[in-house]
């Protein structure tokens, strides 16, 4: 059977994780990003031929000043030089094989992605930031039944006993994360990396996400065609096998959200342009780029939203899912929206198809015909 690559964002229990176990989570997200530096460091200086130029210049100097420098003096030159075109730091005792495997990969990977680029100056190849780079590879990532029910399992240092225990809660109504974990437990070697991320706006709280393998059941060749209704006012709703599900909630979120946060961004850019003193606007600028952005707000909108549409056509037998998008919606991410919706129904069989929106012209008469059909669904409901 087909299989595909899918992230879980795993709900932590804050309560339950102590002070002790976040420093020292973040003290090893640090050196992590630490050890990621240092492998781009060198994996660029060998790429670009520099380590060769440099011991090139460093044997025609020790030639030039021959009998001037003593040996140990060159010695001390050579090994603090060593440490531009080489991992000099041994992490071995600091982090686990799991991290060190995790992040090499994902110093190859940046390389396939961007190398060319970076090579040629178009680009460049980026950097760890503490923030994100703590990733674990399979063998380090476990779910298991412990003390406070399903917790989570992270090999983080070296060795075979130390490993940390983070209690996770998942609410009664996600059934999709609930079965997502259920299944991972069973089939831990499904799991290919977590990453912890840390939350920009509350430095206590972190994030754990699992990479993961699942299986692309067969698309379905009988059941119900689940319709999604997006009309111009906002309203949001699916049909399927003679129920409906109101969604314009979320759309009247999103919508709101959205102001709120261009409303907070427009006045802390217009307060920037008063002010004067460097220090001022320097700490203004801060506090600017660390206020959420509607981007990362809407990632966890358009996972819930994605994740009731694609719930209510399995629930309802569907075999596929239409959309109907007026012309005249607020302006959201529904590209996002039906991508998302398409990935987590096609685990199930569903397939997608996505309705085409008609020219300028027919606007008027679409909308109309929208809505009478959409009152009629109403009705049957």
């Amino acid at each position: 059977m087909e299989t595909t690559n899918r992230i879980v964002k795993v709900p932590i229990q804050w309560s339950k994780v102590s002070d002790e176990e976040y420093k020292e989570i973040r003290v090893l997200a640090m050196k992590c990003a630490s050890y990621g530096n240092e492998l781009l460091n060198e994996s660029y200086t060998r790429a670009k031929g520099l380590e060769q130029k440099f011991k090139r210049e460093m044997e025609t100097q020790q030639q030039t000043l021959n009998g001037q420098v003593p040996e140990e003096v060159w010695t001390l030159i050579q090994k603090g030089f060593r440490g531009v075109f080489s991992t000099y730091t041994d992490y071995s005792n600091d982090l686990s094989a799991a991290i060190r495997d995790a992040v090499g990969r994902e110093v190859v990977g940046m390389w396939r992605r961007l190398g060319k680029d970076v090579l040629s100056g178009r680009q460049t190849l980026g950097r760890f930031s503490a923030g994100r780079a703590l990733v674990i590879r399979d063998r380090g990532v476990r779910l298991e039944r412990g003390e406070n029910g399903l917790e989570m399992v992270l090999r983080l240092k070296p060795g075979t006993e130390p490993v940390t225990r983070l209690a996770i809660y998942v609410p009664p109504k996600d059934l999709y994360v609930k079965k997502t974990l259920e299944r991972l437990e069973k089939e831990p070697g499904r799991i290919n990396k977590g990453t912890v991320v840390f939350d920009r706006r509350n430095a206590r709280k972190f994030s754990v996400f699992i990479a993961y393998e699942k299986e692309i059941s067969d698309a379905l060749k009988e059941g119900e065609n689940a319709q999604v209704y997006v009309l111009s006012d906002g309203t949001m709703r699916v049909h399927c096998a003679g129920r409906t599900l109101s969604l314009s909630e979320y759309v009247y979120r999103a919508t709101s959200m959205r102001e709120h946060i261009a409303r907070i961004h427009g006045r802390l850019r217009a307060h920037l342009g008063k002010l004067k003193q460097v220090k001022d606007r320097r700490r203004l600028s801060r506090k600017l780029s660390h206020t959420v952005s509607f981007e990362v707000w809407s990632e966890d909108w358009l996972h819930q939203l994605s994740r009731r549409v694609a719930l209510f056509a399995v629930n309802n037998g569907a075999k596929d899912i239409t959309w109907h998008i007026d012309q005249g919606v607020p302006e959201l991410p529904w590209h996002q929206l039906q991508t998302m919706t398409s990935y987590k129904a096609g685990e199930y069989g569903i397939t997608q198809i996505r309705a085409a929106r008609a020219p300028k012209k027919a606007l008027q008469k679409k909308t109309g015909a929208m809505r009478t059909k959409l009152k009629e669904l109403l009705r049957e409901g």
